[in-house]
């Protein structure tokens, strides 16, 4: 159950993002419903996240105090004795709230250390039971003090996934990673005259990649340099503003004069910052073909590449980024900001297998703990979660299973979705190299 359920009319929603990032920062679960994921049905994840939270703070502005919804919410959560007030804007609560003291956020700029601010974390901890803090050192010397430099030669530092950011990876004994069979393509931008209409597209050609960046419900059309019967389609995207949220979009094969050979080839819609779909498509004869683009309902970029059938080698994640060896039985451990990525690769046998998962607040804060490891296929498509963590504490570890019905590389995804935290995974065969530690500890 979060500790703050918030609640806030739509016209609001950037203040109330700026609201759940200090709450969270402060150390505090947030459940707001930006964080719904796909499927989840929205009345009923709402009355259940309403039911739950230890408590329920209400946003009132001039939008929110005629908001039935709001209204509702109030109420539910004054029934329970967890609702904490806050006003956005110079407005008088409705009748029946007036009797609680509201914390003044009408001239907060995003200050931890207003005084109002931290009535309302006051407020909460009063419904939660937790203490407040009231003192705390600013993020950047926290971080100096609890993380220490690593030896030179431990460290490999590299661009993280579609440019989120930096992360940190200590390993001992990996194969190298010019070991990975890699076809490093051309990355090429989309050409900024073309590709808007379907009657002029933008020129792809075979074995390289090409970057296109879309707003909202844009298209983009693409054709091949030359004729192919059999390919291999690689299609990644990530949101421009590089946070967890839904992916949507759809890429279809299209004739050469513009009708569509195949609709929906691959199809987004996930709840991630980047991510990677992969097809196979085959015509009865070699034909110049072309796709057709669509985004969903957020700026994003994509890379897309098509090869001629076999295609085994690895293509870079978002044009660049590689896989790094892992070994059975070898730990592999890094720094993960938030919605950060790490990718490893290893080569597996049939059999079953275990991994063990440690996630760790690096401030050592007893805080919200959210992230995953999933598997993916040797060419980066067919995204299985196997372990996912979404804990209040300082450090979590989880253990997955998944089995391998044929010989094969499979990629790893070590995701982080909250604050900066420590992982170490470890792989090991079910029967030869099992760990001995218990399915769930702290």
């Amino acid at each position: 159950m979060p500790d703050v359920f918030l609640s806030y009319a739509r016209e609001d929603r950037e203040r109330a993002r700026v609201l759940a990032h200090a709450l969270e920062s402060d150390g505090w679960s947030v459940w707001w419903d930006r964080k719904m994921v796909a499927g989840e049905t929205f009345d009923e994840t709402i009355e259940r996240q309403l039911a739950t939270a230890n408590s329920v703070v209400v946003l009132w502005s001039e939008h929110s105090i005629s908001s039935e919804w709001v209204r509702n919410e109030a109420s539910a959560a004054s029934e329970r004795d967890v609702l904490v007030p806050v006003l956005l804007d110079d407005v008088k609560q409705p009748l029946e709230f007036r009797h609680r003291h509201a914390a003044d956020l009408t001239h907060w700029a995003g200050d931890p250390g207003d005084g109002e601010f931290l009535g309302l974390v006051a407020g909460i901890a009063a419904k939660t039971g937790r203490r407040t803090r009231q003192h705390r050192t600013p993020p950047v010397e926290r971080m100096r003090q609890r993380i220490r430099p690593l030896p030179a030669l431990a460290v490999l530092t590299i661009a993280s996934v579609g440019g989120y950011g930096m992360w940190i990876l200590t390993r001992t004994g990996a194969a190298s990673v010019d070991d990975l069979d890699v076809d490093r393509l051309a990355v090429v931008n989309a050409s900024p005259s073309e590709g808007h209409d379907i009657d002029n597209p933008s020129t792809l050609g075979l074995g390289t990649i090409q970057k296109i960046s879309l707003e909202p419900r844009q298209e983009y059309y693409v054709r091949l340099s030359e004729s192919a019967e059999s390919l291999k389609v690689v299609l990644d995207m990530k949101r421009a503003d590089s946070r967890h949220s839904n992916l949507q979009s759809r890429l279809s094969v299209l004739n050469r004069d513009g009708t569509v050979a195949e609709d929906s080839l691959i199809n987004f819609n996930e709840i991630d910052t980047g991510a990677r779909m992969t097809a196979s498509w085959s015509a009865r004869q070699a034909a110049v073909i072309g796709f057709k683009l669509l985004n969903g309902n957020t700026p994003a970029d994509f890379w897309l590449s098509v090869r001629q059938e076999p295609a085994p080698q690895f293509v870079p994640f978002f044009g660049t980024v590689v896989p790094l060896p892992i070994k059975l039985g070898e730990d592999a451990s890094g720094l993960l900001g938030p919605d950060e990525d790490a990718y490893y690769i290893t080569s597996l046998g049939q059999g079953d297998y275990q991994i063990v998962v440690d996630f760790a607040n690096a401030e050592r804060r007893n805080t919200n703990i959210q992230g995953s490891v999933a598997l993916l296929d040797g060419d980066g498509g067919n995204y299985r979660e196997i372990v996912q963590f979404n804990e209040l504490d300082v450090s979590y570890r989880k253990i997955g299973t998944f089995l391998m019905r044929n010989d094969g590389p499979v990629i790893l995804n070590v995701q982080n979705n909250h604050d900066t935290v420590r992982y170490t995974v470890k792989l090991a065969r079910i029967g030869s190299e099992r760990s001995d530690v218990k399915p769930t500890s702290r």
